[in-house]
Formats: structure tokens, C-alpha cells, sequence
């Protein structure tokens, strides 16, 4: 019983981390899309917890990239950023980071 428990409590936390990962690119992409605006303005219009959550989803793709794993070659990361973005938060179903990554690479 602890071990059904203990599963639950693990899925559960894949699926927050895929929420915050989902977040974070919608962060980044936000970000990015203002940096047409100017780069003084954005400095100005972004607070420093955007622009961690920002980081974070450049992070968590760029060394998805780097470990070669997906098909990612063909775009940028800010593709990838923007599909994960569009990713529905707190679906029933469970996501993982990873299944995330994979599918915005296609």
C-alpha cells in the first residue's frame, strides 16, 4: 500500500513538473515576443521572476538539444518553446518533461 502511495505521489510530481515547464515557456515566449519592442523596454517590462521562468524553459530545452535526443535539429529552441507553450496546464492525463520535449521537436 506505502508503494501505490508512493507512485501516486510521483506521477503527481512529473505532472507539476511538466505544468512548471509548460509556464516557463509561455514565459519565455512572451519575453521573446516583446523583444521587438526595444531591448530597453523589455528590460523595463520584465520582472525578474519572468525572466527566471524564461531561463528555465531555454534551459531545460537547450540541454534537451545538447544531449541529442529528439529530432530538434530543424528549428530553434524558441520553436520548441512556442509548442510547449501551447500545451494545455493541468490536463487530466499525465505529461512528463520529457514526452513535452520530444513532441515540440516535431
Amino acid at each position: 500500500m506505502f508503494f501505490v502511495s508512493m507512485g501516486g505521489a510521483i506521477q503527481a510530481q512529473a505532472s507539476d513538473d511538466a505544468n512548471d515547464l509548460i509556464k516557463s515557456c509561455v514565459e519565455a515566449v512572451n519575453v521573446f515576443d516583446k523583444k521587438g519592442e526595444g531591448k530597453f523596454l523589455v528590460a523595463l517590462s520584465t520582472s525578474l521572476e519572468e525572466a527566471l521562468r524564461a531561463g528555465y524553459c531555454r534551459g531545460v530545452i537547450i540541454e534537451y538539444r545538447r544531449q541529442e535526443r529528439g529530432n530538434c535539429e530543424r528549428s530553434s529552441w524558441l520553436v520548441q518553446a512556442r509548442n510547449i507553450a501551447l500545451q494545455p496546464i493541468n490536463e487530466p492525463q499525465s505529461k512528463s518533461i520529457d514526452s513535452l520535449l520530444r513532441n515540440a521537436c516535431d
